[in-house]
């Protein structure tokens, strides 16, 4: 993967998303400030493959499980490019005109293809493999068969051999926290190693491009961020 970690459409996402946060409560911009060195990775890499398409239809996005980073998507790419969702509904994140929501549970991958899915250059699977208790191959291929010919599947998730990880093992530490009871936000059923990954994404058949490790939620790259004053402290899941 060649692309920069920080190109143009990182640079533009930033600055829309705190104009966007600023309208919401302070946890909002508070996980949005914590998470912002992901976006700017992901959205860096974006960069590179829409710069890539060949399509000659309208560039096409689908994000799998609207969020911020849905709104950091729309924002840096403008009205050029469609970006669509899929999961469950969410009103602060819904879809511009010309764009689609698609509502689908994907821990029912193994029971057919989601009703009014469009194919896409670029699917983004990023910070939700980990919380779903269907098998992972199924997901994977069900995105796979909406890519338009040459398109990419983008796969974003903790490492489960990461340091931290370790170091919580070696001190009697399970590094992944109890399921929780809401259906909609469960937490981690299970974390990936890279080459688990990998391995899963031949299984889906897929060609994988490409991996890279990143730690980007360091203390003191989040905290190096202005936000709004009122923020001081959240809970980040």
């Amino acid at each position: 993967m060649s692309a920069s970690p920080c190109g143009p459409l990182a640079q533009s996402a930033e600055a829309a998303l705190r104009e966007v946060v600023s309208g919401h409560d302070a946890e909002a911009a508070c996980y949005v400030r914590f998470h912002l060195p992901r976006y700017r990775l992901l959205l860096g890499l974006l960069d590179g493959f829409l710069a890539g398409t060949t399509s000659a239809d309208r560039p096409a996005i689908l994000d799998v499980g609207a969020s911020w980073l849905t709104q950091a998507i729309r924002a840096a790419a403008g009205e050029g490019v469609r970006v669509d969702s899929l999961g469950f509904d969410d009103a602060r994140f819904s879809p511009r005109r010309g764009e689609t929501h698609v509502l689908f549970d994907l821990n029912r991958a193994d029971a057919g293809e989601p009703p009014g899915l469009g194919t896409y250059d670029v699917v983004v699977l990023a910070e939700v493999l980990e919380h779903l208790h269907v098998a992972p191959e199924l997901v994977l291929g069900l995105l796979g068969r909406s890519l338009r010919p040459g398109g990419t599947l983008v796969v974003q998730t903790p490492n489960a051999c990461s340091l931290t990880s370790r170091i919580r093992m070696l001190l009697g530490r399970n590094p992944l926290e109890p399921i929780r009871a809401s259906r909609h936000n469960p937490g981690h059923f299970h974390e990936y190693t890279v080459r688990e990954l990998l391995g899963i994404g031949r299984v889906a058949g897929l060609e994988v491009a490409g991996w890279r490790a990143a730690s980007y939620f360091r203390p003191r790259v989040a905290s190096a961020e202005r936000w709004p004053s009122q923020v001081r402290r959240c809970h980040v899941p």
